[in-house]
């Protein structure tokens, strides 16, 4: 999932690739733990990444919202 940066100033742009690439290691390692006591499907895949993509992006938002 690409996230647009061309609104954040300059500075904030290289740390924001990092804390998106801090929200796919944690969707996959929420993943990794539910798939290690389950046998889990592909939709069932699908949603704990959106859950986990979703709670992460709200993070993102509200951390957005306080700098302002």
């Amino acid at each position: 999932m690409y996230l647009p940066t061309e609104n954040l100033p300059e500075e904030l742009e290289d740390e924001s690739i990092l804390r998106i690439s801090d929200v796919y290691e944690d969707a996959l390692a929420a993943v990794s733990m539910y798939h290690e006591g389950k046998n889990l499907s592909y939709p069932e895949i699908v949603a704990v990444l959106t859950d986990e993509l979703a709670k992460a992006e709200q993070r993102l938002s509200r951390g957005s919202e306080e700098g302002q």
